[in-house]
């Protein structure tokens, strides 16, 4: 593995950095976290996923919705890589997640109507972490009974009203038929021009 690049800590990261990048993408940093606790290494992981949590609120400033998928899922066992959160490294070394010093900034950054639909108080989770498995599930069960095209708008489809997401669903739906139809009409008419110059049938 290439020599580690020292990410900033909570407070670290100047002015003249925000808006920018960091040299390695999140999703690098993610998976060598993911890596190291296969191979518990569970203190380097922890310390490798924080780094890169924090790095992505500092610089891109998520919602808490897509910060929840890299903070917790409801797999037992990841089964690769790109399934494991920060619970699961939490979990390994018998941790609450509320030891994770930027939880109550990720508790913060979950909106209202996302805690309403899930049925969840900000001021509960703050207090009890194991809650987060309440939240995710509930949110989790919500898109699956909603995105029945498995085209998705993000926080939108567990917010908005079952109505709006079903209007939204069926213009997915008609825009890719439309789309279908309009790739199988230009591979037909390829098919016509081969044959019409190379004989191919």
């Amino acid at each position: 593995m290439s020599s580690a690049i020292m990410w900033p800590r909570p407070g670290e990261l100047g002015s003249c950095c925000r808006g920018r990048l960091p040299r390695r993408s999140r999703t690098d940093r993610f998976l060598e976290a993911a890596v190291l606790y296969f191979n518990d290494r569970l203190e380097k992981a922890r310390e490798t996923f924080e780094s890169a949590l924090h790095a992505w609120m500092e610089v891109e400033s998520p919602s808490g919705f897509h910060l929840l998928f890299r903070v917790f899922n409801s797999d037992r066992r990841p089964s690769s890589v790109h399934r494991v959160t920060l619970a699961h490294i939490y979990g390994a070394l018998d941790r609450p997640l509320d030891r994770w010093t930027e939880w109550p900034r990720f508790v913060r950054r979950l909106g209202m109507p996302l805690l309403r639909a899930a049925q969840v108080g900000r001021d509960e989770l703050q207090s009890d972490p194991r809650l987060v498995r309440k939240l995710f599930q509930r949110i989790d069960r919500i898109r699956n009974t909603r995105l029945w095209t498995g085209i998705s708008r993000g926080e939108e489809d567990v917010v908005r009203s079952a109505q709006e997401v079903e209007r939204s669903q069926l213009r997915f739906a008609q825009q890719r038929q439309s789309s279908e139809e309009a790739l199988a009409g230009d591979r037909k008419k390829v098919r016509e021009k081969m044959s019409m110059y190379f004989g191919v049938p």
